[in-house]
C-alpha cells in the first residue's frame, strides 16, 4: 500500500471518531450560548463538516504544503462553522472556545489581527481555532475519541461567510494562475 492509500484508509477507518468530535464541539458551543442567553446572535445554523478526502489527498501530498506527517500534521479534518451577524459577536463565541474545561486551543487564524496589518485589503476574514480534547471521550460503544483529536473551529460575519463562499473555489484553490487580461 502508498502512502496516499494509506491515508485513506486511516482517515476511513476514523472518520466516524472525527465526525461525533465535530458533532460533540457545535453543540457544546451551541448549548453554552443558549445558557447564556447569546443563541440569537447565530445568523446560520452551525455546521459540523467532515473534509471531503480529495481535498485531504490534495492537501496532503499536492500543495507543498511539506507536512512531516500529513496525516497527523492536518488539523482540519473535521470542523465547525458559526456566523454571527456583527463583528461584535464574535468575541462571545471566543470566550466559550477559550474557556472551555473540554479541550485545549490554538488561535490559528485571526482575521482581526490581520485587518491592523493589512487595513485595506478585503480577503477571507474568519477566525480560526483548532481545539483538542483533554480526554478520551466515549461516545459510543464503537466510538471513543483519543484525546487530542483536532476540530477547527471557524467563527465569520454573514457578510464574511457569503464572501469566503463566493471566492472559496475560484480563489482558494484555484488550480489556474490567473491571467493579467
Amino acid at each position: 500500500m502508498n502512502e496516499v492509500d494509506e491515508f485513506i484508509a486511516a482517515f476511513k477507518k476514523e472518520e466516524d471518531i472525527y465526525s461525533s468530535w465535530g458533532e460533540l464541539v457545535r453543540q457544546y458551543i451551541k448549548n453554552t450560548l443558549a445558557e447564556k442567553r447569546m443563541d440569537s446572535i447565530l445568523k446560520i445554523e452551525p455546521s459540523c463538516r467532515l473534509k471531503d478526502i480529495s481535498s485531504l489527498i490534495e492537501k496532503a501530498f499536492y500543495r507543498s504544503k511539506n507536512y512531516e506527517n500529513p496525516y497527523n500534521d492536518i488539523t482540519d479534518k473535521v470542523g465547525v462553522r458559526f456566523v454571527v451577524l456583527l463583528t461584535d459577536d464574535i468575541p462571545v463565541i471566543k470566550d466559550i472556545i477559550e474557556n472551555s474545561p473540554l479541550w485545549e486551543y490554538s488561535d490559528d487564524r485571526d482575521y482581526i489581527k490581520e485587518k491592523e496589518d493589512k487595513p485595506y485589503l478585503f480577503d477571507y476574514q474568519s477566525v480560526h481555532y483548532v481545539v483538542r480534547n483533554l480526554k478520551c471521550i466515549p461516545v459510543s460503544e464503537n466510538i471513543i475519541i483519543p484525546d487530542g483529536t483536532p476540530c477547527e473551529i471557524q467563527i465569520r460575519t454573514l457578510l464574511q461567510h457569503a464572501y469566503a463562499e463566493v471566492s472559496h473555489d475560484s480563489v482558494y484553490k484555484c488550480k489556474a494562475k490567473p491571467s493579467s487580461e
